[in-house]
């Protein structure tokens, strides 16, 4: 057998393996929230990713720049993909924005220009993990 171990020794082992499994518990907890928050926000990007790219291919035709996309039908198609592109959000009172803006519950922001420099409407997309930035209606 092995080596005696003193009473106070024992006490102090047993008291360091329930600090460690307190330790273990509060750890798989605050893991289980972490995930709790940041799943929501995956689903969030998947749905608007799905409005941007059904079928795996971008919508509209390619823009001035690869982060632009063209799309026809006006301001009420526009409309039409905003209120989808929004659901969930809240909308802010952004000062300077020329427009509708969206926060959404990932975090990002979709905001709706009824007209904007290039005369067509345009919806601006500043969500994480979404490569389009801008989709202009003609």
């Amino acid at each position: 057998s092995g080596p005696a171990v003193s009473s106070g020794t024992a006490t102090a082992i047993d008291a360091g393996q329930a600090a460690a499994t307190a330790i273990t518990t509060a750890l798989a907890t605050q893991w289980d929230r972490i995930q709790q928050i940041f799943r929501p926000a995956s689903s969030a990007v998947s749905a608007i990713d799905a409005l941007v790219r059904p079928g795996g291919e971008l919508i509209g035709t390619p823009g001035t720049r690869a982060t632009i996309r063209e799309l026809p039908g006006g301001l009420d198609a526009a409309r039409e993909l905003f209120s989808q592109l929004i659901t969930g959000g809240t909308r802010l009172a952004a000062r300077g924005y020329e427009g509708t803006l969206y926060r959404l519950p990932n975090g990002g922001t979709v905001g709706l220009r009824p007209t904007s420099a290039g005369g067509f409407p345009t919806i601006d997309i500043n969500i994480l993990g979404i490569d389009i930035t801008k989709i202009k209606f003609q």
